[in-house]
């Protein structure tokens, strides 16, 4: 190996080992990537006297301009809104942090290039402060509004409403806007028209007016049942650490009392909150458990489903007494009697039960389906259509009767809570492929964002986004920074079209009991635009797999690990797989690049188990001829980056005729080949907090005459450490 190229390398080793590239609990991967964090920032600290819950802080709150002009700068609030939502922080519950402590890992060496004996790896932990981004490019694009005859004034007066909000002066935006978070029951992307799914949706004007004000995001997911997706709302965090994997059953708890949920948060900005509807995450605490959790006020159902929309069990200041109005009406009016009642800042979540079963005919004022001499029983989607547009009737109602001003402080986001029930799902869709399930038409939802907090033209953001990333959005809206557990804030893909976007995958899951993918039935699947990976567990315990590409396949129709993987699906597959793992702490490994040959031989490289805390990570090379001098083992932490430039890199230059580096050589130390094999270890401490952390390898062969540097390179192992 030549001279400089053995001092470069030693030159980056002892700047990785001090730098302590491992890193616990959130790692910087690529699949979600984490905004600058400082791991310092986890004692209660004092503003204005009061105490601030871990895990948050106040930031400056942004005031947006008139959306007219997208290159207008945002206002400078004034401190007194400021101060004044550093009054009353205290929540119904003292709760522990939230969130979870990042550390890092430094790595000692043990060895060097040019050692002659095998060596074993010692890590430790350190602290250190992580910042990574990436982004991929988006494009913009807005599908046009569709008419609705009978509804059309009010649908007028809605569009000319939002409208006008962006020319109202900047100044009136100057205070702490409101937020309004409007949630459909069984709505799925297939169910709106705007996404072209289907060929004949139900009328929606009123949503589509909101879309055709703001930002509509045109790959959103949800989980595919009500609870757990409202869980993930609600603290930033997935359903395998929350417990919520499926509906919460009546009179059972659901979210545990130490979780911080997203009103709680906007309790430091002083922000009141209202949840009005559906709760569906508990029943511990009886009719004051929203409350309990958090929100100031809870008028609606604690329950997942009501019996009948005209005769349900209503909860009103902790009291509970039975309801004969229509069930979307009253959550409606009781939403504006709050709103009318509330001095500003406000965050109204407003659940509503609507088009979730039981199919019915609603009230023949706010829908125009045509259901003479149908059954609501058979006729499934006929119904699903009226309840429907009577939901969006009723929305139109909301936002026509909240007063101009109000509403042009108000940020509005409309989000489905789960794909559509299969009792709505037209063709092409596959009914068993829809609520419930981790197909596309499962967790697909609508998202759209409107309000100050959203400039420049409307538009479609094509960036991927998960309700989870609601938490860190809706706070940021009002001001209050967060490090939530799994979400990213979206706020930056409101401020203009062609914003990079915050994260490369989406993850998702359904499961029984408190621990994911141990039961009969459970599903998770992670995707990055393109393709997709499900794994299902079957009755006997074994994992199905399917790897899908909705570009050339989107009912997802033919599973690709049926058939021999091109090269992009082999990279995905992998990609995602990793992803998976880090993620989940799945111990998992698998082989990538290519090596190169010389002296007759074309050496390989592979792990012989998946690294697991408190075990060896062993890794083999193979295809040896027995004269090699020594292997040279290579362990590094990422295979984007070396010494600031991209990798894979080119050694030809180097001398290394044919070969390419793969990964980042953090660590280096020399094995003996033992005939034609060449094996080394890596002993990981038996720490949990390591479970998540990826760690690559590469191995270089020295062997006289191979090539100029007598040095070949195999191909590289990924792994993550798991249990």
């Amino acid at each position: 190996m030549p001279q400089q190229v053995a001092e470069m390398s030693q030159s980056r080793l002892d700047l990785q080992v001090l730098r302590g590239k491992l890193r616990t609990k959130r790692p910087s991967h690529r699949g979600i990537r984490p905004t600058q964090t400082q791991r310092g920032k986890h004692e209660l600290t004092t503003i204005e006297g009061s105490k601030v819950r871990p895990g948050f802080q106040l930031s400056p709150r942004p005031c947006f301009t008139s959306r007219e002009d997208p290159h207008a700068r945002p206002l400078t609030c004034s401190s007194g809104s400021q101060q004044a939502g550093n009054n009353g922080l205290s929540t119904s519950r003292s709760r522990p942090p939230w969130h979870r402590i990042q550390t890092s890992l430094c790595v000692s060496k043990r060895a060097s290039w040019g050692q002659k004996s095998p060596a074993i790896t010692n890590i430790s932990l350190g602290a250190t402060t992580c910042v990574e981004n990436g982004q991929p490019p988006v494009s913009s694009g807005q599908q046009p509004n569709r008419p609705n005859p009978v509804l059309k004034m009010r649908t007028l007066h809605i569009v000319s409403l939002l409208a006008s909000l962006t020319s109202v002066p900047a100044m009136a935006l100057a205070q702490a806007p409101n937020t309004l978070l409007i949630i459909a029951d069984d709505f799925g992307a297939d169910a709106h028209g705007l996404y072209g799914l289907t060929s004949n949706p139900a009328p929606t004007p009123n949503i589509d007016a909101l879309a055709a004000a703001g930002v509509r995001f045109e790959n959103a997911y949800a989980c595919p049942t009500c609870s757990p997706t409202r869980a993930c709302l609600l603290t930033g965090s997935y359903g395998f650490r929350t417990g919520v994997g499926a509906p919460v059953p009546q009179g059972q708890s659901g979210l545990d009392a130490a979780e911080t949920l997203l009103p709680e948060a906007l309790s430091l900005a002083g922000v009141t909150s209202a949840l009005m509807g559906k709760w569906h995450l508990g029943t511990d605490l009886g009719a004051s458990t929203p409350t309990s959790e958090g929100f100031n006020v809870f008028t609606g159902t604690l329950g997942g489903a009501v019996q009948n929309y005209s005769q349900w069990p209503k909860v009103k200041n902790n009291t509970t007494s039975q309801s004969t109005a229509y069930v979307t009406t009253d959550t409606i009016d009781e939403s504006l009697t709050f709103i009318s009642q509330t001095a500003t800042p406000w965050f109204v979540q407003v659940s509503l039960h609507a088009p979730h079963t039981p199919y019915h005919a609603p009230p023949a004022n706010l829908h125009t389906q045509n259901l003479t001499g149908l059954d609501p029983n058979v006729d499934t989607i006929a119904f699903y259509k009226a309840m429907v547009e009577s939901m969006d009737t009723e929305i139109g109602r909301l936002l026509g009767s909240i007063p101009a001003a109000t509403l042009a402080n108000t940020n509005i986001v409309f989000v489905g809570d789960n794909g559509t029930a299969s009792g709505g799902v037209e063709q092409p869709f596959d009914p068993q492929r829809s609520k419930g399930t981790v197909y596309q038409n499962g967790i697909r939802v609508p998202l759209i964002f409107t309000g100050p907090a959203v400039s420049g033209p409307a538009r479609v953001e094509p960036a991927l986004a998960h309700v989870v990333d609601l938490f860190a959005t809706l706070a940021m809206m009002q001001g209050v920074t967060t490090t939530p557990e799994h979400g990213v804030d979206l706020t930056p893909l409101l401020q203009a079209g062609g914003q990079t976007s915050p994260r490369a995958f989406v993850f998702t899951e359904q499961f029984n009991g408190t621990t994911a993918m141990a039961t009969a039935g459970d599903q998770e699947v992670i995707l990055d635009g393109r393709f997709t990976y499900l794994r299902l567990v079957r009755p006997n315990g074994s994992i199905r797999q399917q790897l899908f590409d909705l570009d050339n396949d989107p009912l997802q129709l033919s599973n690709l690990l049926q058939q021999p993987l091109s090269a992009m699906a082999t990279e995905a597959y992998r990609d995602l797989w990793r992803e998976l793992a880090t993620l989940r702490g799945y111990a998992w490994h698998t082989t990538f690049g290519s090596g190169c040959s010389g002296g007759g031989i074309s050496p390989a490289l592979d792990a012989l188990v998946s690294p697991t805390p408190g075990a060896n990570f062993t890794l083999q090379t193979t295809g040896l001829s027995g004269f090699e001098l020594a292997t040279i083992g290579a362990i590094g932490f990422t295979d984007q980056m070396w010494s600031g430039v991209p990798l894979p890199i080119d050694l030809t230059p180097a001398g290394f005729t044919g070969c390419t580096l793969l990964i980042d050589p953090a660590l280096t130390f020399v094995a003996t080949p033992t005939g034609t094999t060449s094996t080394w270890t890596v002993a990981l401490p038996n720490i949990a907090t390591l479970i998540g952390q990826p760690l690559f390898a590469q191995a270089f062969p020295l062997l006289v005459g191979a090539n100029p540097a007598s040095m070949l390179a195999t191909n590289a192992v990924v792994g993550v450490i798991g249990n």
